[in-house]
């Protein structure tokens, strides 16, 4: 009799941040695109196509947490937000809760032709957010980057950050991938959490987005706030 297939499985670690810096991957994916430039003839059927041109992958990633010190096990993708493990970084979300290990979510994209590298890129570093913690729970902010619930029965149950920038790709004279650059560093800050809050304050330059309250007959008061601070280049 034959033996069973050993399909793959094992979460890849795209952004080279498992084991050693106490994150653990969880899964991962990695989408290929390709872009093609057809021409229909007069009755609308093809007659020819030129691609694939600016040959693309696409990644993203899921990490969860097992030790105490989060900022320092998170080393270059904080303070050094660009180009990781030969992938540039679109976005960065380290997610906290009440029911759960610390969590972060990248996404990143890479191009075939004239990769983006270590050196081209803007850098950012947003580190200063995060202190050293883990574990299951709501950690202190950073300076400047707090986050104080006023109240006499509230508590804080889900608090994300995700730093971005805007990312720009151009093309060069063949439709291959030229050259990109990252600009406009954006962290968002998201909080939610149970009973009616007397007053929010976020940090400084902190601007509040939304601030929202729900009171109900069957459930406990929630409340929920968002809020954006720009970061600028090292």
């Amino acid at each position: 009799m034959a033996a069973e297939p050993a399909p793959g499985f094992t979460a890849a670690d795209l952004f080279g941040k498992a084991v050693a810096d106490k994150w653990v991957a969880q899964s991962s994916s990695s989408t290929v695109n390709n872009t093609y430039f057809p021409i229909l003839l007069a009755n609308g059927d093809n007659s020819c196509e030129a691609g694939p041109l600016d040959v693309t992958t696409n990644y993203s990633q899921e990490y969860l947490y097992c030790g105490a010190a989060i900022k320092t096990d998170s080393g270059t993708l904080l303070s050094a937000f660009g180009v990781t493990n030969l992938i540039h970084v679109d976005s960065i979300t380290v997610a906290f809760s009440n029911t759960s290990q610390p969590s972060m979510s990248i996404t990143g994209h890479q191009h075939y032709v004239n990769l983006h590298t270590t050196g081209t890129e803007n850098v950012y570093d947003w580190s200063a957010a995060l202190t050293d913690t883990g574990g299951v729970g709501i950690p202190t902010l950073g300076l400047n980057y707090t986050l104080t619930v006023g109240g006499t029965v509230t508590a804080i149950t889900d608090l994300s950050l995700t730093f971005t920038t805007t990312h720009t790709d151009v093309l060069g004279s063949t439709g291959n991938h030229w050259a990109g650059i990252d600009t406009n560093g954006i962290l968002t800050l998201s909080a939610s959490g149970i009973g009616l809050y007397s007053d929010i304050t976020v940090g400084n330059l902190w601007t509040e987005d939304d601030n929202d309250t729900s009171d109900s007959n069957t459930a406990f008061d929630t409340w929920s706030l968002t809020a954006h601070k720009y970061i600028a280049r090292t």
